[in-house]
């Protein structure tokens, strides 16, 4: 499988993450007030916004005819053909509102993740972050885009021990397991 061969789903995950983003950037633009929340487990918020955002990734990939089946945190849809496309295992995985929380309380960290996966390979990907006027894009063998540019990586000269990351945590019973088990080993130390 060339990379040549995904320009379709890339342009298709490109359209979904620009739908996301104008119906979340309406719905944040009209202020927190206005969402409906509720948590679909303990301490895994959703708002509507996440789920308005879903529907529009949906719509998007449905009408690209791209195929396949979606895989999203907030719903599972077959785009017709049980998720085989030309004689492939397509896969769309999507976080429709990735930073519910930060979202919710009117912080602008936030973002659209779609990603499509071809036998179990990941060959494409779109983050697209509104607020700050970002879409980052991958195709497999091509390297990272941003906004359109080719993503020039530096060398990295630091130890990896002063790398900081910040993680929003839902669903912290999972975490505070993950790191009592060691399935998060990479983890050193938890600031709270």
């Amino acid at each position: 499988m060339g990379s040549d061969s995904y320009g379709a789903y890339l342009e298709a995950a490109i359209a979904a993450a620009g739908a996301a983003s104008d119906v979340l950037m309406t719905r944040f633009a009209s202020g927190v007030h206005n969402l409906s929340s509720w948590e679909k487990s303990p301490g895994a918020l959703v708002t509507d916004a996440d789920i308005e955002s879903d529907r529009a990734i949906a719509k998007v990939l449905k009408e690209s005819g791209c195929g396949g089946v979606i895989i999203s945190e907030e719903s599972n849809v077959d785009l017709g053909g049980g998720g085989i496309e030309a004689g492939r295992k397509i896969e769309w995985l999507v976080d429709p509102l990735c930073g519910t929380v930060p979202f919710s309380t009117g912080m602008n960290h936030w973002g659209v993740n779609i990603a499509m996966r071809a036998d179990g390979e990941l060959v494409v990907g779109a983050l697209a972050t509104p607020t700050g006027g970002t879409l980052l894009t991958s195709e497999a063998g091509s390297g990272v885009r941003v906004n359109g540019e080719k993503l020039i990586v530096a060398e990295w000269d630091r130890d990896i021990g002063e790398v900081a990351v910040g993680l929003e945590i839902d669903g912290q019973d999972v975490w505070r397991s993950l790191l009592g088990s060691g399935g998060l080993n990479w983890v050193t130390r938890v600031l709270q």
